[in-house]
């Protein structure tokens, strides 16, 4: 073998190196991310080792899908900060946990394309990682800090953004994406919209988007459902009496439309 044909193979050897360890990062807070602040536990947690840090929660990460967790608490200012950091096994199962998990969102910000931001908490959806830093006090000034955690997190990995369906992507819904949810599995649909537990009993290898838009006059629900088998498809399709079919994408995938308002009201809601 020639020098120049065993430099290239050496040089794409590393680059295939260099890849899987960017890929297998994990973001993780050091002591000069925290500004003056204390990190006092860092942790992991793999596979069933969830079940340590969230008793009674940890079955749905691994339902959606979850690599490893890591857990660090910091000291700052008479204040402490939990960061939690789920490595999910893809973009999907990430948004997924982030949109189920979310709550009562104060305001957004854009910094990331999927975020949520209360006094006490802030949530994210990025790449494959969902986030979650919680403080006590709940003040601007803890606030302030819990963002900067943040983005100290976000400076140590590839910003990749979970991008909904295109059928969301219409402009009708432009005021409501944020409120999407992907269900994923019995415990999701638990966890993220009970109300249609009952129509799926029976059924456990589908992925749902869901739209849920509430308005003083009524609710409209609007979900681009996908199912793994044939079988379960049809079944379903031919069975359901709740959900109205809008939409046929494949013999598999179905948008669907549960609604307590007539046409009128809902063309001026999603005008």
């Amino acid at each position: 073998m020639n020098n120049k044909k065993s430099f290239t193979l050496i040089f794409l050897f590393s680059l295939s190196l260099l890849l899987k360890a960017r890929q297998d990062e994990f973001p993780k807070l050091y002591q000069e991310d925290v500004d003056g602040g204390v990190i006092t536990r860092t942790e992991f947690y793999v596979g069933d080792e969830l079940w340590g840090l969230i008793n009674g929660g940890a079955d749905l990460y691994l339902e959606y899908g979850l690599d490893r967790t890591l857990l660090q608490e910091i000291n700052y200012d008479d204040n402490i900060y939990r960061v939690e950091v789920y490595g999910m096994t893809g973009l999907e199962e990430a948004f997924g946990i982030f949109s189920i998990n979310k709550f009562n969102c104060a305001k957004s910000d854009t910094i990331v394309k999927h975020i949520c931001i209360t006094p006490y908490q802030i949530q994210a959806a990025v790449g494959r990682f969902y986030f979650s830093i919680s403080n006590q006090s709940g003040d601007r000034a803890a606030q302030k800090y819990s963002l900067h955690l943040f983005q100290n997190l976000l400076a140590k990995i590839d910003i990749e953004n979970f991008m909904l369906p295109d059928y969301f992507e219409q402009k009708q819904f432009e005021g409501y994406r944020s409120q999407v949810k992907l269900i994923k599995g019995r415990l999701g649909l638990q966890n993220g919209f009970p109300r249609w537990e009952k129509y799926f009993a029976g059924y456990n290898n589908y992925e749902i988007v869901l739209l849920p838009i509430k308005v003083d006059e009524g609710s409209i629900n609007i979900a681009l459902i996908d199912f793994r088998s044939d079988e379960d498809a049809e079944r379903f399709i031919t069975t359901t009496e709740h959900l109205k079919i809008i939409e046929t994408i494949s013999h598999t995938k179905y948008v669907l439309l549960e609604t307590n308002l007539d046409q009128a009201a809902m063309d001026k809601i999603l005008k």
